[in-house]
């Protein structure tokens, strides 16, 4: 039985928002199970991240528009962002997510990033994921290969077949 004086939890949270007057913290205590918060801003931001140093033991479900979606995949300074984002546009399935998803498989500076991006073009899972995996076979680094080939080892495709045959001949990482 639960008693209504016990609180079940209370805790710091920290909420940024970036603009391009720079980036703003703010701390909210959360002790309810559900609570609205209010920030007064000096203008709209172009970013918001819930705990964005990532302190908190939690799987925070934060549904952010499309625009901040594609800010936060393109901070380079924000590796956690990215990952969030890259996690988030593997829902998508409409043709620009597959286009920015390839992109980043692509472009990103962090390998991890560019893993995660070939996992969501493979949970994405329709023709525009696969060329774009089939795309982006030439990655520099070996994990990333490895996650390009593997992913690419989830369609169910004639080519895919043919290119796996083709990594088993010609890759030189054991």
């Amino acid at each position: 039985q639960v008693n209504a004086q016990v609180l079940l939890f209370r805790f710091p949270l920290t909420i940024r928002f970036r603009s391009a007057s720079g980036a703003e913290d703010q701390t909210v205590f959360v002790s309810k199970r559900q609570e609205d918060f209010y920030f007064p801003l000096a203008a709209a931001p172009d970013l918001v991240r819930v705990d964005p140093e990532y302190t908190l033991l939690a799987k925070v479900n934060f549904q952010v528009p499309t625009p901040m979606l594609l800010a936060q995949l393109a901070d380079t300074n924000d590796v956690i962002g990215r990952l969030l984002a890259v996690e988030r546009m593997g829902d998508r399935s409409d043709k620009d997510a597959v286009a920015r998803l390839k992109a980043v498989l692509n472009t990103d500076p962090f390998y991890g990033v560019r893993i995660e991006a070939g996992k969501a073009l493979r949970s994405v899972h329709n023709e525009d994921a696969f060329s774009a995996l089939l795309d982006s076979a030439a990655q520099p680094d070996a994990r990333v290969r490895l996650q390009v080939v593997d992913a690419l080892g989830g369609f169910y495709d004639d080519r895919a077949y043919a290119f796996g045959c083709r990594v088993i001949d010609q890759e030189k990482n054991p």
